[in-house]
């Protein structure tokens, strides 16, 4: 009888403990990769964030540069419509000039300085500084003998400003160019053809200089705009492969985030099938166990031999409630009370029942 009960144990011993133990070890591997993973997770979330404002912020760049770079287009756009009315003002008023000058060849230029304007009221000797810087602006010869193509077109005004040798202030040569186009020397007014011819020669040539700067001025403008605009559109260039850059970075780091959740959540769902497990095993291993004490209650052994023979077994003792016992494990994880192992075995009139209270059998 005796042996019987030795191989009962030795059997459950075999089919169970292994089982069991290998369970609670699954089950405490996991729960220490799932705290190692927690702050790893934190970690790579707030990677995620920073790598996400970011991208947001690389976006709003790039879309301020695409908005200055249509600025910049818009602009340059309105230089170049007003280089070309620019462009077909002075071509006529060019033609104008010339066609004065012409008539003033014709007649004579040198006759003019000394006798077109006597008996007429108007500051002559004005007057005849306006038409010598003319004639020096313009290429010309003394007393405009010959028409010359113009020529330097930027460096028409520092020439201007060169020639007056009494005022050198800018405000007070353009001065002259304000009397040129007063009304005083107003072609309608004037007493002969060859008068009108001279007025409208000095104030075509006034414009053309005129033109000429502002021509100057919105090339230089035009200039500016369109280094503005390479540089913008290299700026566009660098921020949208930051952009690239920065948004693959994200995705991989967001692909990454979502991995280590779902191997969380797997993990996690892991614990709670292994607990599952455990139950399982702990029923299935009560089962057993009663089966055990009804074996030992059937060959009707002795208190005092059941109370040896269970503790002093080295698989069976540890369903006895201790410190660290596998009895007290399960309860632990399993929510099972480690008492509830040990149960009524009663059995017909010699009632044997056995209870882990107080380390003691009952």
């Amino acid at each position: 009888e005796e042996v019987v009960c030795e191989g009962i144990l030795t059997w459950l011993e075999a089919n169970f403990a292994g089982t069991v133990e290998e369970a609670l070890e699954e089950l405490a591997e996991m729960e220490r990769r799932i705290e190692d993973g927690i702050p790893a997770l934190r970690r790579l979330g707030g990677v995620v964030d920073d790598l996400k404002t970011e991208c947001d912020r690389l976006k709003a760049e790039v879309k301020e540069v695409g908005n200055a770079i249509q600025k910049e287009t818009t602009e340059i756009a309105a230089v170049r419509q007003t280089i070309g009315e620019l462009n077909e003002e002075y071509t006529n008023t060019k033609h104008a000039f010339e066609k004065y000058a012409i008539a003033i060849n014709a007649a004579g230029g040198a006759v003019f300085v000394q006798g077109v304007f006597r008996g007429y009221r108007g500051p002559e000797l004005k007057l005849q500084k306006v038409l010598e810087a003319l004639s020096v602006l313009l290429g010309m010869e003394q007393h405009w003998s010959s028409t010359r193509k113009l020529a330097n077109e930027d460096a028409l005004i520092p020439v201007l400003m060169r020639y007056d040798v009494q005022e050198t202030d800018w405000r007070k040569v353009g001065g002259l160019f304000k009397y040129a186009k007063s009304d005083i020397l107003n072609p309608a007014k004037m007493p002969s053809p060859v008068a009108k011819s001279l007025c409208g020669w000095v104030r075509a040539a006034v414009s053309c200089i005129e033109l000429l700067k502002k021509l100057a001025d919105e090339r230089e403008s035009l200039e500016r705009h369109n280094a503005r605009l390479e540089s913008l559109k290299v700026d566009e260039k660098r921020v949208i492969g930051e952009l690239h850059d920065m948004t693959r970075r994200y995705e991989e780091a967001h692909a990454n985030w979502i991995g280590l959740g779902q191997d969380d959540v797997l993990l996690r769902l892991g614990v709670k099938m292994s607990v599952s497990r455990l139950q399982r095993e702990g029923m299935r291993l009560r089962k057993h166990a009663e089966k055990l004490f009804e074996h030992i209650n059937w060959l009707m052994v002795s208190e005092d031999f059941v109370r040896n023979r269970i503790s002093s077994h080295r698989f069976l003792s540890r369903f006895l409630p201790g410190s660290g016992s596998l009895a007290d494990l399960l309860e632990s994880k399993c929510g099972v009370p480690s008492a509830n192992f040990l149960y009524d075995c009663s059995s017909g009139e010699s009632p044997v029942i056995f209870a882990a209270r107080d380390g003691r059998f009952v």
